[in-house]
């Protein structure tokens, strides 16, 4: 998604990710955020240079998403004040790690959103 062969900057950050995503000694930039969560589900999704915006805020959200059985993968990038996002876990906290360094990631089994999120709209 970051690299895409035939396409052309469309995002504000485009360029920083892409470098980022093709450089594992780059550090994570301070304005992205990269969730995960369990994603049971056959329908496989890929979103680039997409925009979330609660009907509350006064600002959007943009974002890229890869959904494939068994992972999901949304990167958000400029995210406004006041949105939370709870029921997912992120990459924050490894963030700072060195490359080769090895961790174990919490994947919770329990804890996912609804199949078509954030993709598909809802109520706010």
């Amino acid at each position: 998604m970051a690299q895409r062969v035939t396409g052309y900057r469309k995002g504000p950050h485009t360029e920083d990710l892409k470098d980022l995503f093709c450089d594992e000694n780059r550090p994570m930039t301070d304005y992205t955020r990269v969730y995960y969560w369990i994603y049971p589900d056959k329908l496989q999704v890929l979103a680039r240079d997409s925009i979330m915006r609660h009907l509350s805020a006064n600002d959007a959200a943009y974002f890229w998403l890869m959904k494939f059985f068994p992972m999901a993968f949304w990167v958000i990038w400029d995210s406004p004040k006041g949105y939370v996002y709870p029921q997912l876990r992120s990459f924050d906290d490894y963030r700072f790690l060195d490359p080769d360094e090895e961790v174990e990631i919490p994947v919770l089994l329990n804890e996912m959103p609804h199949e078509r999120w954030p993709e598909a709209p809802d109520d706010e």
